[in-house]
């Protein structure tokens, strides 16, 4: 615990320390989820090339010859960096209530002679945010060593980060040192979706460790083409993480619509073993009722709530979950026409997967309303419905 907070605590001090710096440079600052950086530092690694670490300094090196494509010269060897500060302090937060950075997530420390081998977590892709405020969401499990200075994580993003993005889900996997951001594919992902984020440490020799970060999207339990990283010769990666981490959400509705999302099944593995573990929740910052619930310590088959908000009253946003019970949506699929049932008059929007709202019904007549559907894309909508101070969410196939 103590380590924890000492990594954090040093972080944002030399954050703050180079904050000057980066503001008076003219290199675009980006999102990643280890925090702003400068665009320059951060670098694509497709699915024919991995990462190596030499002499200190990073490689990405073709996986069939060998060859070194591009090397970098890491904080360790150059004596910089260019990590771009993330903290707030919590009376700031009283006056603007902008949430930046790991909002709250759980931990554990392996602390056995023997190294985290396998990492799982699954979870499922929420429901968009029902505001736009240019927020950039990540969810994610990770793996850092003990001085907090790198972390491999699969990464589940709502928004624009430096892989890219918009007001839509993608997943992509990432590596990070004290200055230098690596990330795979970006590859769109629809609510609904499970995914399964996994690390596995793929060889280790006196100090130096492999690892792989990828994810799975289906029940075949295949690995996604593309969406896969390779990391070789790094430190021991010792933490493990379960993470909500959020840069320029101003309001409760531009987190998720679901008001929790729950990391499930979560295995690790120390070689063969699964280990006793205990996870310790950190919280830090609550202004919307952010908060994480450990259900299981189990080190096969765990389970790590993450809670995004409260019901959001201060948006007049009430009780998402038993309004939606309330909204009747048939046929479902539908080719041509669709029909809302609602309690009432309502207000309707449907968007589709990237977040674009392609229909806007400012007021039906009744209870009941047709709505024609047949110049819509064959794929997933979202038809959110407004009545009052209350708001449900629900999805529609056009087909």
């Amino acid at each position: 615990m103590k380590k924890a907070y000492f990594g954090i605590i040093l972080f944002f001090a030399i954050n703050q320390l180079i904050a000057q710096t980066v503001n008076n440079s003219k290199d675009e600052v980006v999102y990643t989820p280890s925090g702003p950086a400068l665009k320059s530092q951060v670098h694509f690694v497709d699915s024919r090339h991995h990462l190596n670490m030499k002499d200190g300094n990073i490689q990405i090196v073709e996986n069939k010859t060998g060859a070194v494509s591009q090397e970098f010269r890491s904080s360790a060897s150059n004596g910089t960096n260019n990590i771009i500060s993330n903290s707030r302090s919590k009376a700031s937060k009283s006056v603007t209530p902008d949430d930046n950075g790991w909002m709250t997530y759980s931990q554990w420390d392996n602390t056995t002679i023997t190294p985290i081998s396998y990492l799982s977590t699954n979870w499922i892709v929420p429901l968009p945010p029902t505001t736009n405020s240019g927020q950039t969401i990540f969810l994610f499990n990770g793996l850092c060593p003990d001085t907090w200075a790198w972390i491999l994580q699969p990464v589940l993003q709502w928004g624009v980060s430096a892989a890219g993005g918009g007001n839509y889900w993608a997943i992509s996997n990432w590596y990070v040192d004290d200055s230098l951001y690596f990330c795979d594919t970006l590859m769109n992902v629809s609510p609904g979706t499970n995914l399964q984020g996994i690390m596995t440490l793929t060889s280790d020799s006196s100090s130096n460790y492999s690892y792989n970060s990828s994810f799975i999207v289906d029940s075949s339990g295949t690995i996604l083409p593309g969406c896969n990283l390779q990391v070789n010769n790094i430190p021991i990666l010792t933490w493990a993480f379960q993470t909500l981490e959020v840069y320029g959400v101003t309001q409760c509705t531009d987190y998720p619509a679901d008001t929790v999302v729950k990391m499930t099944n979560i295995i690790i593995k120390t070689d063969s073993i699964n280990p006793t573990l205990v996870w310790t929740p950190q919280d830090a910052y609550t202004d919307f009722g952010q908060n994480t619930t450990i259900v299981s310590n189990s080190s096969t088959n765990g389970e790590v709530d993450i809670q995004f908000h409260t019901a959001c009253l201060s948006t007049n946003i009430e009780n998402i979950s038993s309004f939606s019970d309330a909204i009747n949506i048939f046929p479902n699929p539908s080719s041509d026409y669709f029909t809302i049932q609602t309690p009432q008059k309502s207000f309707i929007e449907i968007s589709d997967i990237q977040g674009r709202v392609v229909k806007t019904l400012t007021e039906t007549k009744g209870n009941t309303t047709s709505v024609n559907v047949s110049d819509f894309m064959d794929g997933m909508y979202f038809v959110k419905v407004v009545t009052g101070n209350e708001i449900a969410i629900k999805k529609l196939i056009k087909e």
